[in-house]
């Protein structure tokens, strides 16, 4: 058996401040022109730099990220293309950012499963019934990617269930998939941006 697993990160940011150069302002004469002394003797600083605006340390923002969410599935290899298949849909979607506010849709990141794009034909269910096409095995990676969504708390705007029960998922739990009529669709209600990692053995 081989596993998909679905991780939804979010971006998080956190500063940290460049450490200031310690100088010591200290005056030599309160009537003298301003001088200062710093660690290397005999080297004097100029007024205007010590009258100039004070500099403060640049902030230094790292992007971070946190996992909110993680789901797997476990498909076998089978020799109609059905786990190459699974493959391919799940690489297009890695690395799939969702911006705050912004809606995924299964469809539109993945595009038409065809012969050309490299989808092979394998079993998948169509108007109800059990046929041979191509793409046949990615509603096992729209299936997975809804219920990591679920754990996320994303806001679910389209979904559908197979016709018939499968056996990767519970009933319920499922989210089948067809390109130019049924979709996945959530939004990310979420402040920050995310980030889709979507990964298969």
């Amino acid at each position: 058996m081989k596993k998909l697993a679905l991780l939804i990160f979010l971006f998080l940011t956190s500063c940290t401040q460049n450490p200031a150069r310690d100088i010591d302002k200290t005056k030599v004469s309160d009537n003298a022109p301003p001088k200062v002394t710093p660690y290397k003797t005999g080297v004097d600083i100029s007024k205007d730099i010590i009258n100039g605006p004070e500099v403060m340390p640049t902030p230094e923002v790292l992007p971070t990220e946190v996992e909110i969410a993680r789901f797997e599935t476990k498909y076998s290899v089978t020799p109609d293309g059905r786990d190459e298949n699974i493959q391919l849909a799940c690489k297009t979607i890695d690395g799939t950012v969702i911006e705050a506010g912004g809606t995924f849709s299964f469809n539109d990141v993945v595009g038409e499963r065809t012969k050309e794009r490299g989808y092979k034909k394998a079993k998948m269910f169509l108007n109800g019934e059990r046929v041979t096409g191509y793409g046949g095995g990615v509603c096992q990676v729209s299936s997975t990617i809804y219920n990591a969504a679920l754990l996320a708390n994303f806001e679910i705007i389209e979904r559908h269930a197979h016709p018939k029960p499968i056996d990767y998922l519970p009933p319920g739990k499922d989210a089948t998939v067809n390109f130019g009529t049924m979709d996945l669709k959530f939004k990310n209600n979420r402040p920050n941006p995310v980030r889709i990692e979507c990964k298969s053995d």
